[in-house]
């Protein structure tokens, strides 16, 4: 999946994204992107993710954990 450009704002968290470890979501990519959001999240079980050029602005000062 390929997403460019847009964004979120007042959103609860940036990321909340999870996949079984078995079948992880794999080759995405996120180019040009803000988000605006309470909490940043987390990525769980991917393979393959690009993100360039994203902006993620957390009220909680706090980063996406990926797992």
């Amino acid at each position: 999946m390929y997403r460019t450009g847009g964004g979120a704002r007042g959103a609860q968290r940036a990321f909340a994204v999870s996949s079984y470890a078995d079948s992880p979501l794999v080759d995405f990519e996120f180019k040009d992107i803000e988000i605006e959001a309470k909490t940043a999240g987390t990525i769980a079980n991917t393979q393959g993710w690009k993100m360039e050029d994203m902006r993620i602005k957390t009220a909680d000062g706090s980063t996406v954990i990926v797992k």
